[in-house]
């Protein structure tokens, strides 16, 4: 799997690591640790100015 995977972004000319590094980027945005940190909640249970939220 990994090798097609480097194969299909040789052939679509993708350029993996600026591809990981800008999804790492929107997800610490998205994903907040402080906001997570200490709460067993999903994400999408947590609300801003709640405990873990």
């Amino acid at each position: 799997m990994f090798a097609y995977l480097i194969r299909l972004a040789d052939v679509l000319a993708v350029d993996l690591e600026r591809a990981f590094t800008e999804k790492m980027v929107m997800n610490a945005v998205k994903y907040p640790v402080a906001a997570a940190r200490g709460s067993a909640a999903r994400y999408s249970g947590r609300r801003p100015g709640s405990p873990g939220g």
